[in-house]
């Protein structure tokens, strides 16, 4: 989340709060013609350098995942600071929201997504044909608000920053058969390495504008299964908006109870412990926290997706590079103990499969020591049997 100004004269503001989103493709802002915005934000009628309408885009309605807008195309001055110029397209077509549900608290959306047509202007595109930036690369370093030491969220523009990262850097090509988004093959999902991949699902969209992390619903469930195995502190919503929680136990107290999660992503490993994906909530009135929520969500099966959201990209620095279609991640400077990122291979078989094989082996193996005990014991008696019928004596003769 960061600033965004309109206008000329630059029109600033003391907050500006625009989700920065490479999930998405427009630029919107909460214009001053906004019937139900909580607040507005842009004032076009008191810029010199605006005009309505913006090149071949003719949109009058926009719909994400949980927000819908109305409203026009217009073009102006567009700033990310107010002090360099070469944060600045001078002329950048946006939409203008006139009315809105789902953007309560928030002034607009900056979309990062790949410069394709479909997806609306390209602010990237923009600075670079402008000449203020040589490298359509956007890189994200986001802070973690429970991490004491996290350093503030940072986009850099052009390049990546070495500052905000450690370790190699990983590079994997976006995949081209969905080029809207910044996607990627999913090639494993584990959990404490063990498979929690069930359904066919590859397509895995990383998405700064997500805040969570959301996988195809029966996998969810494997999740579930280990989690509530590995604390009774567990709950778990299965119906509607399924989600998972504790509301008798901290994070820090639940977490080293609980499994690490794999992400495997062509067929590169990310892996995260659980103090990761443990969100504290914490109560409006005391400031303390009342419950532990967990990051990972399901999402309908039938929706063919993973959602890579900031429950992941907390943990690892991520880099879009808009010219070669590649996405880059290293592991973040904020990230918790035991994050990495390896070759090493989620495994094929979930843990319940590897428990069960081993239990029945432990079947087997018992069921045949106790089948031989039992054939030993037969022909022991057997023997003995014939021993006694072979030299029993005759009635009534005494054995000397």
């Amino acid at each position: 989340m960061g600033p965004v100004f309109f206008g000329t004269p630059l029109q600033t503001r003391l907050f500006s709060s625009f989700i920065y989103d490479t999930g998405s493709g427009w630029l919107v802002v909460k214009d001053n013609e906004c019937v139900d915005c909580d607040f507005t934000y842009y004032d076009h009628v008191n810029s010199a350098s605006y005009s309505k309408g913006y090149s071949n885009y003719y949109n009058d309605e926009l719909n994400y995942g949980s927000a819908s807008l109305k409203g026009y195309v217009g073009s102006d001055k567009v700033c990310l600071t107010t002090t360099n110029p070469d944060t600045c397209s001078e002329n950048f077509g946006f939409f203008q929201i006139t009315e809105e549900t789902g953007l309560d608290g928030l002034d607009g959306i900056l979309g990062f997504s790949p410069a394709v047509t479909n997806n609306g202007p390209s602010f990237m595109k923009s600075l670079h044909e402008d000449g203020k930036i040589d490298k359509m690369i956007a890189s994200f370093f986001l802070s973690d608000a429970d991490n004491k030491q996290s350093k503030a969220s940072n986009v850099l523009l052009g390049g990546m920053d070495s500052e905000y990262y450690t370790g190699d850097v990983r590079v994997h090509d976006v995949d081209q058969k969905y080029n809207s988004w910044w996607s990627l093959e999913m090639t494993g999902l584990g959990i404490n390495w063990d498979n929690a991949k069930s359904t066919k699902v590859s397509l895995a969209v990383i998405d700064t504008g997500t805040s969570l992390m959301y996988v195809p619903r029966t996998e969810f469930d494997v999740f579930v299964s280990r989690w509530k195995f590995e604390s009774g502190d567990v709950r778990c919503f299965t119906l509607f908006n399924p989600y998972c929680y504790s509301s008798t136990k901290k994070c820090a107290e639940l977490a080293p109870k609980l499994a690490s999660i794999q992400v495997e992503l062509d067929h590169v490993t990310y892996s995260m412990p659980a103090e990761a994906y443990l969100l504290p909530q914490y109560d409006e009135t005391t400031g303390l926290e009342d419950m532990c929520l967990f990051s990972i969500w399901p999402i309908d099966d039938d929706q063919n997706l993973y959602l890579i959201g900031d429950t992941f990209l907390r943990q690892f620095y991520s880099s879009y590079d808009y010219q070669n279609n590649t996405i880059s991640f290293a592991v973040s400077v904020n990230a918790r103990e035991g994050v990495e990122i390896t070759d090493k291979k989620v495994s094929t078989m979930s843990g319940w499969a590897v428990f069960g094989i081993v239990c029945a082996c432990l079947f087997v193996l018992v069921l045949l020591f106790v089948l031989v005990k039992k054939c030993t014991a037969k022909k022991s008696d057997h023997v003995e049997t014939q021993y006694q019928a072979q030299y029993q004596p005759a009635p009534g003769n005494p054995v000397h």
